[in-house]
């Protein structure tokens, strides 16, 4: 397009909610963020072409085979005779009735009732009960799954991203090399000097139809950048907008969202058998869903001794510090009850090797505020004083929905 870009990055590297952990003494990767990019979108074709990095696809059931273990995680104990139903084939035919929801800002007009619904009530509605553990599962982060308005569900799981999981789908796509930081670390480099990471905004002392002025905190001190315009991929909170110094049409709306906590990680555990896989369940709770604070599932890894733990919470604020030791100590109690104490007392203790939050996550607004016109009011604030805005709280929350709706937002920027 011939423009000139900066990046100010908060972290100290490109890839958002992408984190790979490198196994010490090795050049092994693993994915504990994002793990395979779901749906045949072409923006992800475009993205990894553009740094000459091939996929290739692979079905879900090519997947290393695994021994999936149902455990309620508070207390250690097994469930017995517990069986889920993996068929979502009738949630999404459903799903198939709002396939660009996951793409777009605005909420379709007229907007389908079924939409407000708490998803409980959808799932009565539909006779959809079979599928909620598993949807529980697939969709991690999105809170209270039961309550939250059907809007959102929809939202989270396209079409394109449940079909892609089919038996019969030629499956997601991942990385040969087995790294998904590969492609951030090229953009970076890409960039030059003009990626500023381990920065943030201060402030945005001036944004108007003539352009914008922003001064950033970088690790050699404040720096002043000039610009006719302003993309903002961050989760828009109220306390992530603060700086941009927001005007009485934008305070309304990024102080309605709520979000949820989510939180990924990577634990070094011995004594489990291998392929051993453990999904949290709550017997006698609606559709055996596990109350959050929680976590969801402890997944084994190409690495022998290394799993993957995922945690959700309801609160996007729940510190991190208590995240880590509920984590630490569910691993603990799942392995003391299913190896026996005695046995679990003779093995070293469970070691968290790597974490990262993605809260505030999920970002959303009630029902009433759906349909009260919320967010055809949030779109129209693209191109307002300068300022567009991309991300999961406008788009879905997968890589090909926040791709394809980047890619329109920046030909808007520049028709």
């Amino acid at each position: 397009m011939g423009k000139s870009v900066v990046v100010v990055e908060e972290r100290e590297s490109f890839g958002g909610h992408t984190s790979t952990y490198i196994v010490p003494g090795t050049n092994a990767p693993i994915n504990f963020g994002v793990q395979v990019y779901a749906g045949d979108e072409p923006s992800i074709r475009r993205f990894f072409g553009y740094y000459n990095i091939p996929l290739i696809q692979v079905q879900p059931s090519s997947a290393p085979q695994s021994n999936t273990r149902h455990v309620d995680f508070k207390t250690g104990t097994e469930a017995v005779n517990f069986t889920v139903n993996p068929d979502l084939s009738a949630f999404s035919v459903e799903a198939h009735k709002y396939a660009d929801l996951s793409f777009q800002t605005r909420a379709p007009s007229p907007l389908p009732a079924d939409l407000l619904l708490p998803f409980r009530d959808f799932v009565t509605k539909y006779n959809l009960q079979s599928s909620v553990y598993k949807l529980f599962f697939q969709g991690e982060g999105l809170g209270d799954l039961l309550s939250q308005p059907t809007y959102y569900v929809f939202k989270n799981f396209s079409p394109d991203l449940l079909d892609s999981f089919l038996p019969t789908s030629p499956g997601v796509f991942i990385v040969p090399t087995g790294s998904n930081q590969e492609i951030y670390q090229r953009a970076q480099a890409d960039f030059g000097d003009d990626a500023i990471v381990d920065s943030r905004i201060l402030v945005a002392s001036q944004r108007s139809d003539s352009g914008v002025t922003v001064t950033i905190k970088t690790p050699t001190g404040l720096q002043t950048i000039q610009a006719s315009k302003l993309l903002i991929s961050a989760p828009p909170t109220l306390e992530n907008m603060a700086p941009l110094l927001l005007d009485s049409h934008e305070i309304p709306l990024f102080s309605s969202f709520k979000s949820q906590g989510y939180f990924v990680g990577l634990v070094n555990v011995t004594g489990f058998a291998p392929g051993d896989e453990f999904y949290n369940m709550a017997p006698g709770a609606t559709y055996a869903l596990p109350q959050l604070p929680a976590l969801y599932q402890i997944s084994p890894t190409a690495v022998a001794g290394i799993y993957q733990v995922n945690y959700g919470s309801q609160e996007d604020y729940y510190p991190e510090m208590l995240v880590k030791a509920d984590i630490v100590a569910t691993v603990e109690r799942v392995r003391r009850s299913v190896l026996g104490a005695a046995v679990a007392r003779g093995l070293p203790p469970v070691k968290l090797l790597a974490f990262s939050s993605h809260a505030p996550f999920s970002l959303r607004v009630s029902a009433g505020e759906i349909s009260s016109g919320f967010y055809t009011k949030l779109d129209g604030l693209q191109g307002y004083r300068s300022t567009w805005y991309t991300g999961a709280a406008f788009s879905g929350h997968h890589a090909s929905h926040v791709w394809k709706f980047t890619e329109d937002i920046v030909n808007r920027m520049f028709a």
